[in-house]
């Protein structure tokens, strides 16, 4: 894992380890209380993705970390999530798709 990747997942408190090549980084979720009908999801904060960018991709300074989306089953397991972050913030941290997973932890 690139040494800024390593940075930022500290900065933010998030533990990670690896599963062979995947690096599993945990992130906190909580219940998603926007939708009344839908109540089987969770949201939380991606490290890498924020709101706004300048044109050479780096994150602008009064940025924001945006909120991810996702469900879970009638049991209520969330367990890993494969990124769906945007382009953007994959080429800025340097990182690929099928290099990194969210291990989602319930924080409700």
């Amino acid at each position: 894992m690139n040494v800024k990747v390593v940075q930022k997942l500290k900065e933010d408190n998030l533990e990670y380890y690896y599963e062979g090549q995947v690096c599993i980084i945990k992130v906190p979720v909580s219940k998603y209380n926007r939708d009344k009908d839908v109540t089987e999801r969770v949201t939380f904060k991606c490290p890498f993705c924020m709101d706004k960018y300048n044109k050479d991709g780096s994150p602008r300074l009064n940025s924001r970390r945006t909120w991810h989306l996702h469900g879970w089953d009638k049991n209520e397991n969330m367990s890993f999530r494969t990124p769906h972050c945007k382009p953007i913030a994959r080429d800025w941290w340097s990182i690929t798709k099928n290099y990194y997973q969210f291990q989602l932890e319930k924080d409700f």
